[in-house]
């Protein structure tokens, strides 16, 4: 069930997360390093109980509802970081319309996603196992550098 954000002392937020499994709960840890505002949204009331008890703004709401936004404090940056293609996809294209100067970066949850997403107006799209990969080969390649030097 939808719900009325909080009390805030400002109608900005740095940091929009939409969607929170295990990809947005690494994301907000790291954010949390920054010191600044983080408003996480998703549709799970046992998951953004968990989150608020580790006292982080969370509310629950349905990130393919198209009028959330309207609702919510403007983003400076957004995280889409649901594992519902469409979702995400429809997330961008409302994001762009409603802020079109906030930074979208979003999940891709297949190769083929990642131009779509783009073409809607993210900033990023990421595909994760891409991402770790990628990763994964500059680590051994870094370790195999230091080897040698």
């Amino acid at each position: 069930m939808p719900e009325n954000l909080p009390n805030r002392s400002s109608d900005r937020v740095k940091y929009m997360i939409l969607g929170c499994g295990s990809n947005g709960y690494n994301v907000i840890e790291e954010l949390a390093h920054d010191d600044e505002s983080i408003l996480i949204i998703d549709q799970d009331p046992k998951r953004v109980n968990d989150l608020r008890d580790q006292n982080y703004e969370a509310l629950v709401y349905d990130i393919a509802d198209p009028t959330i936004l309207e609702k919510l404090p403007i983003p400076e940056v957004v995280f889409i970081l649901s594992n519902d293609k469409n979702a995400n996809l429809d997330a961008v294209r409302k994001v762009k319309e409603v802020h079109p100067s906030a930074y979208v970066i979003v999940r891709a949850m297949d190769r083929l996603s990642l131009p779509l997403l783009e073409q809607a107006g993210a900033d990023a799209a990421l595909y994760p196992q891409e991402v770790y990969a990628k990763t994964a080969v500059h680590t051994m390649r870094r370790l195999h550098s230091s080897r040698l030097a």
